[in-house]
């Protein structure tokens, strides 16, 4: 698993949550500046922990959805996955 394939990961699960392409999406761009509301950070969260579970090969793994505010991009909430992973 590398930072490239997370960052697809979640790029995709926004452009499903925001209505738009996935193209549209940059690595760089502000989580809460694309329009996240909380029930969708909320849902956003969720979907990281069951896919961090799955490549872990556990039930659930545990991230406060503070989180969404803590990484300020797409990148930072990659790294932290990425840092989740190990």
């Amino acid at each position: 698993m590398d930072e490239a394939t997370v960052n697809q990961y979640i790029r995709c699960q926004i452009a499903g949550m925001l209505g738009m392409a996935e193209a549209e999406i940059q690595d760089s761009d502000n989580l809460l500046g694309l329009g996240i509301s909380s029930l969708q950070a909320v849902r956003l969260i969720n979907s990281l922990r069951a896919y961090i579970g799955s490549l872990k090969g556990v039930a659930d793994v545990e991230i406060n959805p503070a989180v969404i505010f803590e990484c300020q991009s797409i990148l930072d909430l990659s790294r932290y996955v990425m840092k989740q992973l190990q």
